[in-house]
């Protein structure tokens, strides 16, 4: 029996010097940028839409005015005419510029090609996609017409890093769903996937009792209330990347807590076996959920 449970440590130690070695290189990325879906129903025949934030792109200056920043593109042709132009500046006096028509003026800061026109859907909507920098969490919509009809929304919030909004041009109506599904489906799955596979080695490691289940539960309970609202909160409002830079020192310190924590109260198993749970249960749980941190972003952003 002491021989089995020396063989499982090993294999566990080993998956996570792997895990350790190899994620990384893949969390590397700088993840998903912010952006903003706009769909349209029921759109005029000829128009443009863009995002009005407070931000104007045509007070930044390079530190070299001579060259073209490395990050800056040619500036392109704008497909409207001065009426058109005039209405996405009419709350310009009151602190609101057309960001990627700026762009597009100045030639700074086009990454992807500005969908101002939007892209044709199969039930007849039109899409359009647009990348938030600054002022990503406030903006408004405006909508143009060709013969220069202006509409202009309220100002929106966005509370997640991908925001979906509807518009419907017919009515009016904008419609932005609640993400309070998106949270609950997050806490949801990183509780019960930690309790499933921490409870799975608390079995292994031979450490069950009627104690020790109450209080494996209350701990990794409570425990992911806080993971959830220090890291989940953080990955559905800013993106995974955010996540994984505060996940280190967060799973460092529940490491250390529920270790203590078990060693004090559990009524089965000696001190050292406790501790050696306590160390592998939190190590195998915190590289398998950051391993799959993208994955769960990328689901839930389904739901956004």
């Amino acid at each position: 029996m002491k021989q089995m449970k020396k063989r499982l440590c090993s294999v566990v130690l080993c998956c996570i010097l792997f895990g350790l070695l190899f994620p990384a290189a893949a969390l590397a990325d700088m993840g998903p940028k912010p952006y903003v879906n706009i769909i349209v129903e029921n759109p005029p025949e000829d128009y443009y839409l863009d995002l009005l934030t407070q931000f104007d792109y045509r007070t930044i200056t390079t530190s070299e005015p001579t060259e073209v920043a490395q990050w800056e593109r040619q500036k392109e042709p704008l497909e409207f005419d001065d009426t058109v132009l005039q209405q996405f500046y009419s709350l310009e006096g009151e602190g609101w510029y057309p960001m990627y028509v700026q762009m597009m003026q100045t030639g700074k800061y086009v990454w992807s090609q500005p969908e101002l026109r939007g892209t044709l859907q199969e039930d007849g909507t039109v899409k359009h996609t647009f990348f938030r920098f600054h002022g990503k969490n406030e903006f408004r919509m405006i909508l143009v017409t060709a013969d220069g009809e202006a509409r202009i929304s309220d100002v929106l919030k966005s509370s997640t890093v991908w925001t979906n909004v509807t518009y419907d041009y017919a009515t009016g109506e904008i419609r932005k769903s609640s993400n309070d599904g998106v949270y609950l489906m997050q806490f949801a799955i990183t509780c019960i996937g930690t309790l499933v596979l921490e409870g799975i080695l608390l079995i292994l490691f031979g450490l069950i009792s009627g104690r020790n289940l109450k209080l494996f539960f209350m701990v990794n309970v409570l425990t992911q209330i806080v993971l959830f609202i220090i890291v989940g909160v953080s990955m559905i409002q800013e993106g995974p990347l955010g996540a994984i830079l505060i996940l280190f020192p967060v799973e460092a310190v529940i490491l250390i807590a529920e270790t203590l924590i078990y060693r004090r109260y559990m009524n089965t198993g000696s001190k050292a076996r406790i501790t050696a749970y306590g160390i592998i249960a939190n190590l195998t749980s915190w590289i398998l959920g950051t391993y799959f941190l993208y994955d769960l972003f990328y689901f839930l952003a389904r739901f956004m």
